[in-house]
């Protein structure tokens, strides 16, 4: 479509008439990011209040639409790379996310990890020695005031603040170990997002096999990467009133995880009462669903 075209187009959006105005809604949404640009310049040339709030949802409804597309994109690929899935969530609040400074910097924690992680090392070695890089040397944290907001769940804001909740440090600390080659695995356990190291033989029985992989031990990414075993989480379970499922002891996929972080979003929208976010995050998660089904 030339310029031309576009531009008449989205001068429309200021039709009185309801069905003019939800066709050419229609139309522009239909067009994708492509037009982007265009509907800044023609919101920031017109001075008509409407005419912004309508060139907004257009705006919005691309973005939105856009995401759903990179996660199906992203599921479809086989979840392989938990970063990038993590990204792409992110880029529901931020738009204009800056993703290489995000990368830069998630590239300077595996950089000190490499220089230090060896394979002369112990398991326990080598936990103590990622506890030492991304807790103390980075600063990493758990926020206490405010576990639930959605800022904990991004994850350019947790590198930003250094604080977030058990699963972004535990994305974090995932990210780091994947760079390395460790056998630490993420575990989706209910209110509390946890790690485990395997034993490296059993690594090929993750996932649809009939066994299941052997854990030397878990992980505590909310308390500074601190070691604990299998009573722990079986004692964890009782006082929740849980079942003790196989779900809550091994470990679960990137697309789980990711699962996890939009469920995170839908029940803090739903708790502060932004029924329409609520919605978007519950598409998004429909969109993954539906990659991988």
């Amino acid at each position: 479509m030339k310029d031309s075209e576009l531009d008449a187009l989205i001068s429309l959006l200021g039709d009185p008439d309801p069905e003019i105005f939800a066709e050419v809604r229609s139309k522009l949404i239909s067009l994708g990011t492509s037009i982007l640009e265009r509907l800044e310049k023609h919101w920031e040339l017109s001075d008509d209040p409407e005419m912004h709030y309508r060139i907004e949802g257009v705006i919005k409804e691309i973005h939105l639409d856009h995401v759903c597309m990179l996660l199906e994109q992203w599921a479809k690929g086989g979840c392989q790379n938990l970063l990038e899935g993590v990204l792409i969530c992110a880029r529901y609040q931020f738009p204009n996310l800056d993703e290489q400074r995000v990368r830069r910097y998630i590239e300077h924690i595996q950089k000190d990890a490499w220089l230090e992680v060896n394979p002369s090392l112990t398991a326990m070695e080598v936990v103590k020695t990622l506890n030492k890089i991304i807790y103390r040397i980075h600063g990493f944290h758990p926020n206490t005031k405010d576990y639930g907001h959605w800022h904990n769940n991004m994850i350019n804001e947790v590198l930003e603040t250094k604080a977030g909740n058990s699963l972004l440090l535990g994305v974090i600390y995932l990210i780091v170990a994947e760079s390395l080659n460790l056998p630490i695995r993420g575990v989706n356990l209910p209110e509390h997002f946890v790690l485990a190291y395997l034993d490296d033989s059993s690594l090929g029985r993750l996932f649809g096999s009939s066994s299941q992989p052997r854990i030397f031990f878990y992980i505590n990414p909310y308390n500074g990467g601190s070691i604990f075993s299998r009573r722990e989480i079986e004692a964890f379970l009782t006082r929740l009133g849980l079942a003790k499922k196989d779900e809550y002891f091994y470990p679960c996929s990137n697309r789980t995880i990711v699962e996890r972080l939009l469920n995170n979003l839908m029940i803090y929208f739903q708790h502060s009462e932004q029924k329409l976010k609520y919605e978007e995050v519950k598409r998004l998660k429909q969109c993954l669903q539906g990659a991988g089904s």
